[in-house]
């Protein structure tokens, strides 16, 4: 396997010029000059001269990148020529440096500003270009001179446009373990992993006293199976999860997925995506989903599908999503004493529509309505609600390496027993992208949606989340990231809530071109109140990736 150096051809312009400083000084080598690309006499846009070019020299480097014009100006560059030593004109031979245009540039630029009128001296110190009249005219070198100014000034300070940089991101440069995987018959290839590792936790069951450690042990085996075909494209998932506990065996679990995801290129920027699967889950301890200490964890089955048809690329931009999913969660014990958990059971939909459309070269507003229905198979009368949600704002790139989409609406729901007060307040959506430079990365988000509730008194749940993350590309074998989360729950019809904390930092090693070592680091601090949990805790784990 072919692999470059992490530092090697990832930087962009965008990413330099904003370490130098530089940011906004536009390229010479960017400069488009018509008025010189052309044969080699022509009029210079109506004016009384002729531009006539001659040998610029041969010699010109290729590998030389054009240097901005504030660099140029601290290095001399820009000195006026001396004809005493044969550097009258600024051609690639003189400065490798230049690009062929931007020393046509120059040349042009110099020769207007220079000299007092003197024909005959500029036609001996200038060995570059010369200005003649066209026949029949008279020669008006005044104007002809101040109208060269100002075209040239109008060239220097010209935005290029078409020519966006792309930005390399930390994900671009590490190059994690990846398997040559399998060819199958048919266009197909599987991509078979498997991850192991040991995670010590202080707290398994999140109490708010007498905390119990342990330390436990996991196995992921993952298989995906996906089409090599031109267009379109179908994969499928299968994974599970095998957990062992050194000493609290009834933390025990097995969770595992399957699902399948196929994408349909309908046209150049169209595309049609369905997702179907099936999941065998458990409730994580300390969550809304674990709100009584049952004697092993709460196990649950969800099955989901989804479509979404997406057109991206032109001046409007649009997207329609509509997803279902189906709670059953299993019956589970408390001191030997069966629990019936079908009262969780519940099937959600959700349907949205965007639309965006730019309002300038680097901003784009969009428009968001989204519509949610939960249904219980327990007391649907009580507890089943439908609501929508409004969100409209804007996308704006402030600079090559700071992108951020913000946007504020409204959200309601309403539940069907008229005792329960509706929802109804602020809805929100923030993301936030930040590359300082082509081994950092920033990312922030913030959300707001609402979710069904796991008890029977509780008819939905609020959930505002907060996240702030950074990723670190120390090298093509290195990644290290980190993120903070703040997650608020309001139980509504309680005076119930919950607010979560939590933070965490990651490091994953490449150790060979199949195998990666990951690390982890994490704190966790949940206050609740109207008899909500309070607890921490922290958890450390080392484990490894092996792709076949």
């Amino acid at each position: 396997m072919v692999r470059e150096h992490p530092h090697a051809n990832h930087t962009t312009s965008a990413q330099n010029a904003a370490a130098s400083g530089a940011a906004n000084a536009s390229p010479l080598a960017k400069l488009r000059l018509p008025f010189l690309r052309a044969e080699p006499a022509l009029e210079l846009l109506g004016t009384s001269g002729m531009v006539t070019r001659r040998s610029f020299g041969a010699s010109a480097s290729k590998q030389s990148a054009a240097r901005p014009c504030a660099n140029a100006a601290r290095t001399g560059l820009f000195r006026r020529p001396n004809p005493g030593d044969g550097t009258a004109g600024y051609s690639p031979a003189t400065y490798p440096s230049l690009s062929l245009h931007a020393a046509e540039l120059l040349a042009v630029f110099t020769h207007v500003v220079s000299g007092n009128g003197d024909r005959e001296n500029a036609r001996a110190t200038d060995p570059v270009i010369r200005v003649a009249p066209l026949p029949g005219q008279s020669r008006h070198r005044k104007y002809a001179r101040r109208a060269a100014v100002f075209l040239t000034i109008l060239c220097l300070s010209r935005p290029t446009y078409g020519q966006d940089p792309r930005i390399v991101t930390p994900m671009e440069i590490f190059d994690p373990e990846r398997g040559d995987g399998i060819a199958l018959s048919g266009g197909l290839t599987a991509l078979p992993y498997v991850d192991a590792d040991a995670v010590y936790n202080s707290n398994i069951y999140n109490l708010p006293a007498n905390e119990i450690d342990d330390v436990v042990f996991s196995l992921r085996p993952t298989l995906v199976v996906r089409t090599t075909l031109p267009r379109h494209e179908l994969s499928i998932r299968g994974s599970s999860e095998v957990r062992r506990h050194l000493d609290t065996e009834s933390e025990d679990s097995e969770q595992f997925e399957a699902a399948a995801r196929a994408r349909l290129d309908l046209a150049s920027r169209t595309e049609l995506t369905v997702d179907a699967g099936f999941r065998h889950l458990i409730e994580p301890r300390g969550t809304a989903g674990d709100f009584f200490l049952t004697d092993e964890p709460v196990e649950f089955d969800q099955k989901f599908a989804s479509v979404r048809l997406q057109r991206v690329g032109g001046f409007v931009e649009m997207t329609g999503e509509a997803q279902i999913a189906e709670f059953d969660y299993e019956d589970a014990t408390l001191n030997g004493a069966p629990i019936d958990l079908s009262a969780r059971d519940a099937t959600v939909r959700r349907a949205r529509v965007r639309g965006s459309a730019p309002t300038g070269r680097n901003t784009r507003v969009f428009v968001e309505v989204g519509g949610n229905q939960v249904r219980y198979e327990r007391n649907p009368a009580i507890r089943n609600s439908s609501g929508y949600s409004l969100l409209g704002g804007m996308q704006v790139n402030l600079t090559d390496l700071l992108a951020v989409e913000a946007g504020v609406g409204y959200l309601h729901q309403k539940f069907k027993d008229p005792s329960v007060e509706s929802v109804g307040g602020l809805n929100y959506h923030l993301r936030g992208e930040w590359t300082p430079g082509p081994t950092w990365q920033v990312i922030a988000s913030a959300d707001r949606l609402v979710d069904p509730s796991p008890r029977d008194a509780i008819p939905a749940i609020v959930r505002s989340s907060f996240r702030l993350g950074a990723r670190k590309a120390v090298s093509d074998r290195l990644l290290v990231s980190a993120e903070a989360a703040v997650v608020d729950e309001d139980y509504r019809s309680t005076t119930l809530s919950e607010r979560r904390f939590e933070v965490g930092t990651r490091a994953h090693y490449r150790l060979t071109d199949n195998v990666g070592l990951i690390g982890r680091l994490g704190y966790r601090n949940q206050n609740g109140k109207g008899g909500g949990r309070d607890y921490n805790g922290f958890a450390v784990g080392l484990g490894l990736r092996v792709a076949l």
